[in-house]
């Protein structure tokens, strides 16, 4: 148990001095939509949530749609929902005009 509160500090800290140095996502359309699915339908745990919203995506649409989702906060009341929908909006439009071409 001594072991979990020493290697979990020092595995935040090794993440965050590295962090500016990751490469981002390589995240599609669908991707992104069914993460935004998942955490609205309560599929997806808090770990998961700080993954997705902590991860920068290539694609800078959807990485603004991210950045705007990390905004909200875990339990999700229904104004959070309600904007988690309209982020999934965004994302299947997205989807439509790839889609498109």
């Amino acid at each position: 148990m001594v072991g979990f509160f020493v290697i979990v500090p020092v595995a935040l800290v090794l993440k965050l001095v590295l962090l500016p140095f990751e490469k981002p996502a390589e995240r599609s359309p669908q991707e992104v939509a069914t993460y935004l699915r998942d955490f609205l339908e309560g599929k997806g745990g808090s770990g998961d949530w700080d993954y997705f919203t902590s991860t920068e995506i290539a694609d800078p649409r959807l990485n603004d749609i991210r950045e705007r989702a990390a905004n909200l906060n875990l339990p999700f009341g229904e104004e959070e929902a309600a904007l988690l929908e309209e982020l999934i909006t965004e994302v299947m439009e997205i989807v439509a005009e790839e889609a498109a071409f």
